[in-house]
């Protein structure tokens, strides 16, 4: 295919809405590959241009029918929750379901003033430095652990170092972006809403395209204006960033909860911490530098070396009794790295804070309620299944493992929980071979 002549037109068409013109010789990241590979096998589909125009715009007022009145909002509820009759459907339902819809905007188009109320109101400080401080100690035993191991050689240790040592995270919110002059900094297009609900999220939508267009061959880095969401309760590592992103959502019980011991929080929230930072050098976002660009820098003996650890995980996930005949270990490899990685690194952090600590709270048996006479070695790798617990077990292929094979097998695979829970040699939970994590 001639992607020079299959492009031209599109970028003509393009260009009339744009204050720059971009040629053919200008570079894009595009986020979602898949998704323009779609847009072009459904506008190839329709020969008809009406027929286009007409699903399009029936999209459009799909999409903008919650922000109109009740009425409207109340036939999509109702179809969407699948009520054969209408009236079926609860006023209190509709109104959540309003409520929802308007949760979802405002925390889509200005995300960091939306976590800004949020974290204002419901986030202690003392959580946020606390679990600065447990990320950076996960950072240390990542250092540690790349250094120590025999198989990759020095140039590529030196290239893993560098991006752990420029590795950025954001937790809860930014600090720069924590006042509202900050936020007014970020925030300039943002114009004095007034009107209808549906004319404000359009007034704001416009502004915040055009803002957006004004960055097109511009000096200013894109990492300033970068947006993610900060009250999900999910946490992300963006390789073109190269940041970890911890929402505020996620700092709160089960996944932290300050007044338990360290063994807890480090097993739960600290391997969620792990789990991102290993994914800097998974499979997939492994292959970018620290500064964003795809780019391999692993040596080729390194990197088949480092296929041969993947092997061994590709074959523990395959073949384990809960896999249900799905192959977990291809289909979830990038996952099932991180959670193996993570959990190496958040039970080493864990043990080295305890031996730097002078008072041995956390080495005795823990009794809080809900705990039953756990030792600290026995909370953590507790904790750290807590957050899979889940009522359905049943998961097709896709990017996760299953609940209960993302608790065990990164377990398993650790010597250190068959002897804190005294699992005997060769059973399911202590197999004779591990593999090896970084």
């Amino acid at each position: 295919m001639n992607f020079s002549v299959t492009l031209h037109f599109p970028l003509q068409v393009v260009n009339q809405h744009l204050p720059v013109e971009l040629s053919m010789d200008d570079e894009m990241l595009v986020m979602n590959r898949r998704l323009l590979q779609l847009l072009g096998w459904l506008v190839a589909g329709f020969e008809d241009t009406g027929a286009l125009l007409s699903y399009i715009t029936w999209h459009v007022a799909w999409h903008l029918a919650p922000m109109t009145s009740y009425p409207l909002s109340h036939a999509q509820f109702a179809d969407l929750s699948g009520f054969p009759d209408i009236t079926g459907t609860s006023r209190v339902a509709t109104l959540g379901y309003m409520l929802g819809r308007c949760y979802v905007d405002a925390d889509s188009s200005l995300p960091f003033a939306f976590a800004h109320v949020f974290t204002n109101r419901w986030l202690p400080k003392s959580a946020v430095a606390n679990v600065s401080a447990m990320l950076s100690g996960i950072r240390a035993m990542a250092n540690s652990t790349m250094a120590a191991l025999s198989w990759m050689d020095e140039p590529t240790k030196g290239g893993a170092f560098v991006k752990l040592a420029t590795l950025r995270s954001i937790i809860g919110i930014p600090g720069t972006l924590s006042s509202d002059k900050a936020l007014n900094w970020l925030y300039p297009y943002v114009p004095d809403l007034r009107g209808s609900y549906l004319d404000m999220t359009l007034t704001l939508h416009r502004a915040e395209l055009a803002y957006a267009k004004g960055f097109l061959r511009s000096n200013r880095s894109a990492v300033d204006v970068v947006s993610v969401p900060l009250t999900l309760v999910n946490a992300f590592y963006l390789p073109v960033y190269h940041v970890v992103v911890i929402p505020a959502a996620i700092l709160y019980p089960p996944f932290y909860v300050a007044s338990y011991p360290d063994a807890y929080n480090y097993g739960s929230l600290g391997h969620v911490l792990g789990h991102e930072l290993t994914h800097a050098f998974d499979p997939e976002m492994g292959l970018y530098t620290h500064d964003g660009l795809r780019r391999d820098w692993w040596t080729p003996a390194s990197r088949t070396m480092f296929e041969s650890k993947l092997n061994c995980l590709r074959r523990l996930y395959n073949h384990i009794p809960w896999s249900g005949g799905v192959n977990f270990g291809d289909h979830a490899l990038s996952e099932n790295f991180a959670d193996s990685g993570g959990m190496l690194k958040a039970y080493r952090a864990f043990r080295a804070t305890v031996a730097t600590r002078e008072e041995p709270s956390d080495d005795a048996v823990v009794e809080q309620q809900g705990i039953e006479s756990l030792s600290a070695e026995q909370l953590f790798f507790v904790s750290s299944c807590f957050k899979w617990c889940s009522k359905d077990e049943k998961q097709s292929p896709g990017w996760y493992s299953p609940p209960r094979m993302r608790c065990n097998v990164p377990l398993l695979n650790m010597p250190e929980f068959a002897e804190a829970f005294e699992c005997r040699a060769g059973t399911t939970m202590n197999p004779s071979t591990h593999c090896e994590s970084m």
